[in-house]
C-alpha cells in the first residue's frame, strides 16, 4: 500500500488540491471518474477522512451535474458502465462520502418517483430484467449491466421517496431467484452465472448502503450460489479467460459473502466468508503489492484499481472486527 498507492495516485493527479484527477493516466484532462475512484481508494484505504480537501473534491465532483441532475463525463469515452446511470448514483454516493449532496435533484428519477404509479414504475424496471441489456454471448439479458440501472434510481434518490423505494424492495424480492439469492434471468453457462453476481452487487449494496432493508431475501441462497461461483473461477469471481484478473467482480462477490455471512451470523457461516476471502487475498494481494503487475494490468484507467482495494478492504474490515 505504502509504495503502490502513491505510485497510483501519480497517473492520475492532476492538481490534488483542485481536485483535478484524470481517467486516463497521465492526461492533463480532468474527469468525473478520474475524482470518483481515487475518493473511493482514499475511502477503502483509510485516507478520506483525514483528507483536508475533501471539500474542494466534493465541489469539482458537483460541478459535473447538469440542471436536470444528471452527472456527466467531459468525455463519454473516459466512462465505464451505463451511463449517466452509473455516472449520477456513482457521484451521488460518493459525494455523500464527502459528506454533502449534488446540487441539483435529477428530474427524472423525482418525477418518476413522485408519479406513485406503479404500473409506470413496472413499465420502467421490467425491461432492465427481461430484456433491455441483450448480450449475444449470454443468448439472453445481461443483469450485470441492466443491474447498474436497476440500483441507480434509488442510490440517487438516496433514501428519499419512501413509496417507490417500499415497491422496488418487493419488486427486486419477486425477480429474486430463490435458489440463487441474485436476480438471475440467464443461467446457461458459467460465465452467465458470473454476470448474475455482477448484477448483485448494485441491487444488494444500495439495499444495505441506505439501510432499506437489514436483511437480504434468501441470504442462504446468497452465500451458497456466490462461493460455487467463487469455486468455479478460482477464487476471483473474474469473468475474464484468465482468473488471476481482478475487477469489480471481485467486489460484488466479496461483499455478497460477507453481508450474506454476516446476516446469518453462525460460526460456520463466518468461517465460510473468512476462508472466501483468504482465497482471494491469496491472489490478490501478492499483485497489488508489485508495482509492476499493478501498472501493466490496472493502471489502464482510474477505474481499474479502486474496485480491487475496495474488496480487499472489504474483507480485512469484515474479519478483523468478527
Amino acid at each position: 500500500e505504502l509504495i503502490v498507492l502513491p505510485l497510483w495516485l501519480d497517473r492520475f493527479v492532476i492538481n490534488k488540491t483542485e481536485g483535478l484527477f484524470s481517467y486516463n493516466p497521465w492526461s492533463q484532462e480532468d474527469e468525473l471518474y478520474g475524482s470518483l475512484d481515487v475518493v473511493h481508494v482514499f475511502y477503502a484505504t483509510g485516507r478520506l477522512s483525514t483528507e483536508k480537501n475533501k471539500l474542494i473534491w466534493a465541489q469539482k465532483i458537483q460541478n459535473y451535474q447538469n440542471t436536470s441532475g444528471w452527472f456527466l463525463p467531459k468525455n463519454s469515452n473516459n466512462a465505464p458502465g451505463w451511463q449517466p446511470w452509473h455516472g449520477s448514483a456513482s457521484a451521488t454516493t460518493t459525494l455523500k462520502l464527502l459528506d454533502t449532496v449534488p446540487k441539483h435533484q435529477n428530474l427524472y428519477v423525482q418525477a418518476l418517483a413522485k408519479s406513485n404509479n406503479t404500473k409506470q414504475w413496472s413499465a420502467e424496471f421490467d425491461p432492465l430484467y427481461d430484456s433491455a441489456c441483450y448480450k449475444q454471448k449470454l443468448a439472453g439479458n445481461n443483469i450485470h449491466k441492466c443491474g447498474q440501472r436497476i440500483g441507480s434510481y434509488p442510490a440517487i434518490l438516496q433514501g428519499e421517496n419512501k413509496p417507490i423505494l417500499s415497491w422496488w424492495i418487493d419488486w427486486l424480492k419477486n425477480k429474486t431467484d430463490p435458489q440463487l439469492g441474485v436476480l438471475c434471468p440467464v443461467q446457461n453457462s458459467t460465465y452467465a452465472l458470473i454476470e448474475c453476481i455482477g448484477g448483485a452487487q448494485p441491487t444488494h449494496g444500495v439495499e444495505i448502503g441506505l439501510g432499506l432493508i437489514t436483511t437480504l431475501p434468501y441470504v442462504r441462497a446468497l452465500l451458497e450460489f456466490t462461493l460455487n461461483v467463487q469455486n468455479m473461477t478460482g477464487g476471483t469471481w473474474s469473468d475474464s479467460d484468465d482468473f488471476t484478473q481482478l475487477g469489480s467482480l471481485s467486489l460484488d462477490g466479496i461483499f455478497q459473502v460477507t453481508t450474506a455471512a454476516l446476516q446469518l451470523n453462525t460460526t460456520q457461516d463466518l468461517l465460510l466468508a473468512e476462508n472466501s476471502c483468504r482465497s482471494f487475498l491469496d491472489i490478490a494481494v501478492p499483485q497489488l503489492n508489485e508495482p509492476e503487475i499493478v501498472f501493466s494490468r490496472y493502471t489502464n484507467t482510474s477505474h481499474d484499481l479502486p474496485n480491487i482495494v475496495l474488496a480487499v478492504a472489504q474483507c480485512l474490515q469484515t474479519f478483523r472486527t468478527t
